[in-house]
């Protein structure tokens, strides 16, 4: 359940007909011990009020007391809400529609509110910093630019790509077709080219429309880079994080909820959710992985607790732009799985601001339980992203090195790709420079390389040990 300074509720309507109820109402006489009684003139002269101020007013109280008043039982009185108290619209519903009411107007006043803080990319953090901030600010780091990484020779990773392509190839990049068109390079390569090309294009005010030289240098800017260091970093400070969890509650499972996404997508490829959680928990020991079996989940069947409280559902993924996919997987969960619908979260590698502090805000829980409407899954990330003006698809730019994003980075490379073809002769000695993608473009994702198979999840399940199959193991052997 979320903490009570995740909320805050929004504006009262003092609009409402007689036979409706304002949240106002539904807090009007409620009184702390120590506290005035919150009057509903109060709060509508509020206007805005922050749900953590009235929790600080009645402290431990004020949950159970909605929970209660859901179900028909004012403990601030000790009355029943009857009809008397909240009139029925129509005959029928005496007390499920009443009830209902006040869940869906409890529910639309509150909105996700995180305050994020976060640390430099390059900034060392204890285990202990990391779930701290994972748990209260939902994101633990500001993600590295793409321009910040262009000087750093550590950056070994081998990177395969589609040389030469003249534009965005998106998940073709794995086809039979194209494998003699493959190339490797390293990261810092990659990087170095990308920012090459990217240079070109904004030196080239002749070819290229404001607008676009505009785009280039947003690109160059603004893209938040996940290279190979930065995903085994986030994947091993979300695997602390869910330790943490697991360590901290003897009852609580946590499903990690990967593979389901290829049903919305429609195809049986492997996709970066099953990928990412590959990942994390390859930062389990064996040890571990005994220790948490049964409890660290990777199927809804497995779910053995009673208490929401108990059970964490975590929906991965690298990052979103729509999001869609996400929510289409989180409501299927609640329509299967209603009395756990407030237990989904969403888990990325990196998000944007508004990503972070709104959560993922149209996603339709109408079937869960116990309160239905509009229902703001919570969203943590490793990585803030960097904002970015210009791309409007999301209002950032990322991308990584195991995986070139479509929208707000390879589909607009492919844009001024298209310009200069368009544009420039066929002679023009700037062609070479300005018509081929660069080499963090046309990505061949090592999930969708031949032979590759999430093996992790199996060793939770089955007791496999690493000793037995070391390489298969081994994150460090799977190339970028």
């Amino acid at each position: 359940m979320k903490s009570p300074e995740q909320y805050t509720a929004s504006q009262y309507d003092t609009s409402l007909s007689d036979d409706e109820m304002s949240g106002a109402e539904v807090l009007n006489g409620y009184q702390d011990i120590d506290s005035e009684p919150v009057k509903a003139e109060t709060v509508r002269e509020m206007g805005e009020v922050a749900l953590s101020e009235l929790v600080a007013l009645v402290p431990k109280q004020l949950e159970q007391w909605e929970i209660d008043l859901l179900a028909g039982v004012d403990t601030v009185s000790g009355a029943s809400t009857t009809s008397e108290q909240f009139p029925a619209t129509t005959s029928q519903s005496s007390q499920g529609s009443k009830i209902d009411k006040i869940q869906m107007q409890l529910m639309s006043e509150r909105t996700y509110a995180i305050e994020v803080e976060t640390a430099d990319f390059d900034t060392e953090l204890t285990s202990e910093e990391i779930v701290e901030r994972l748990e209260l600010n939902h994101a633990v780091k500001t993600a590295p630019r793409l321009s910040e990484q262009v000087g750093d020779s550590t950056r070994t990773n081998e990177i395969t790509y589609i040389k030469g392509a003249g534009h965005a190839l998106h998940t073709s990049t794995s086809m039979d077709y194209l494998k003699s068109r493959r190339e490797v390079v390293n990261e810092q390569q990659a990087i170095q080219e990308t920012q090459n090309f990217l240079e070109a294009v904004v030196q080239s005010s002749e070819v290229f429309s404001d607008e676009a030289l505009l785009k280039a240098k947003s690109i160059l800017e603004q893209t938040s880079f996940i290279g190979e260091k930065e995903y085994n970093e986030a994947t091993k400070g979300i695997a602390t994080y869910w330790k943490a969890l697991l360590e901290r509650n003897p009852d609580q499972q946590i499903l990690a909820y990967a593979g389901v996404t290829k049903d919305y997508a429609d195809n049986t490829m492997i996709k970066s959710d099953e990928y990412l959680l590959d990942n994390i928990l390859a930062h389990f020991d064996d040890e571990e992985a005994e220790k948490y079996r049964g409890r660290l989940i990777t199927n809804s069947a497995e779910i053995a607790v009673y208490s929401p409280e108990n059970l964490k559902v975590v929906l991965l993924d690298d990052w979103t732009i729509s999001g869609s996919q996400l929510m289409g997987v989180a409501e299927s969960f609640a329509d299967n799985h209603p009395q756990f619908a407030s237990c989904l979260e969403v888990q990325l590698i990196a998000a944007s601001d508004e990503r972070i502090t709104q959560g993922l805000v149209t996603a339709n829980l109408s079937h869960s339980s116990p309160v239905p409407g509009e229902l703001p899954l919570p969203v943590r990330a490793y990585y803030r992203a960097h904002k970015a003006n210009e791309a409007r698809h999301s209002g950032t730019r990322i991308t990584g090195a195991h995986s070139s994003v479509d929208y707000d980075f390879e589909n607009e490379l492919s844009d001024l790709i298209q310009t200069a073809n368009n544009t420039l002769p066929a002679d023009s000695t700037d062609r070479a420079a300005l018509t081929k993608m660069p080499a963090l473009t046309n990505i061949v994702r090592p999930y969708r390389v031949e032979g590759y198979e999430p093996t992790q999840k199996q060793r939770f399940a089955t007791g496999i040990s690493r000793e037995s199959n070391p390489d298969e193991f081994d994150p460090s052997e799977w190339d970028f």
